[in-house]
């Protein structure tokens, strides 16, 4: 705010010092153009010092245009280049400092008694909820991402790199490779891992356990090594790895559920290790989502879910879209706060789990 009304402060000053030498111009002499192009001038110009006199500047939100209608007009551009894309999502990142700004001024109108009749804000209902989505797909923001020309898709089909995550040789010629075509990397998401299968120890080779281990717990491992310590280098970044309801509470799935949980300690620990780097370490710890590993193709017959259903209080499986949300928010910049938290999203497996002894859950 501080420098906002700095910068209205300049702005009217310097409009006093072009008004005192235009007033100093004859008009005679001059054409009928310049003379009307003279008077605009000077009325823009006492206009500049009439907002910062006034304050004009705190209303965000008048009768003839308000700060969250040009919102809308974003998902309307056409994105033909990469660097069309790349500015346009440097726009995006930066919507909620854009809007905390504009909802600040607001406020400080409020305290200087210039909030606008209830007229103003009478049909502002609908622009502001058509921005409230339960999916980033279908904000108006994503509209330019449907049609990307394909000649640009085909272009950024080698920002795709196929990386064996237990291989550390791979994943630095992937830093190496990434760095030199793709903005600063400050965000991770380390969800790489095979589908595991319930067995009891005595039918479980060494083989099949260090496999799952491996491919959950040593690929996070070495790839928060690797693009971790590059973050940790630049002093920016936010890692998210994806653990498990199981890495709470174990199940038949024991090397799994190991990995699950060894997760979770890890995350803790970069977390502390990397606070001072500004860099956040976080874990998702999904429940059972609607994805190949609920079906794994190892398994002959289709599996029975009602056993899942019964464990999840509301008695739905969740859709990965609502991961990826929760995944997203932690790498931005509104999560700025949070780091070696591990946040569940099981539909409230865990919570409900000390409810079976009592009968089950509750039906309200």
């Amino acid at each position: 705010m501080e420098n906002t009304i700095k910068y209205h402060q300049a702005e009217a000053d310097f409009a006093k010092e072009i008004i005192e030498k235009l007033e100093m111009i004859s008009v005679d002499g001059l054409s009928e153009t310049e003379i009307i192009s003279r008077e605009l001038l000077l009325f823009v110009l006492k206009h500049e010092i009439d907002t910062n006199k006034y304050k004009m500047y705190l209303n965000t939100i008048t009768n003839e245009n308000a700060f969250h209608l040009n919102l809308a007009r974003m998902g309307n551009r056409t994105l033909e280049n990469k660097k069309q894309v790349l500015d346009y999502l440097k726009l995006l990142d930066s919507l909620p400092q854009r809007i905390d700004y504009n909802i600040n001024l607001l406020r400080a109108s409020i305290k200087e008694g210039m909030a606008q009749p209830k007229a103003v804000f009478s049909n502002y209902g609908y622009t502001y909820n058509k921005h409230i989505v339960s999916y980033s797909t279908e904000s108006e923001f994503y509209k330019p991402f449907l049609n990307l020309p394909e000649s640009l898709s085909n272009r950024l089909k080698d920002s795709i790199i196929k990386v064996d995550v237990l291989n550390e040789k791979e994943l630095k010629n992937c830093l190496d490779i990434a760095s030199k075509k793709l903005p600063p990397i400050t965000g991770l998401v380390c969800s790489a891992g095979k589908a595991p299968m319930p067995k009891r120890i005595e039918d479980t080779e060494l083989s099949e356990w260090n496999s799952i281990i491996e491919s959950h717990l040593t690929g996070t491992f070495l790839s928060c090594k690797i693009f971790g310590s590059h973050m940790a280098k630049i002093g920016s970044g936010s890692i998210v790895n994806i653990s498990s309801v199981v890495g709470f509470n174990p199940g038949p799935v024991l090397a799994y559920g190991a990995a699950k949980g060894a997760i979770i300690n890890l995350t803790k620990s970069l977390s502390v290790q990397w606070a001072s780097n500004n860099v956040r370490v976080n874990a998702v710890a999904p429940g059972w989502p609607d994805t190949p590993l609920l079906q794994p193709k190892e398994r002959k017959e289709k599996r029975d879910l009602t056993p899942i259903l019964n464990a999840v209080p509301q008695k739905r499986i969740m859709n990965a879209n609502e991961i990826a949300e929760l995944i997203f928010f932690l790498l931005s910049q509104n999560s700025s706060s949070i780091t070696g938290s591990i946040i569940n999203c099981d539909g409230g497996t865990l919570a409900g789990a000390g409810w079976f002894p009592y009968g089950g859950f509750p039906n309200n």
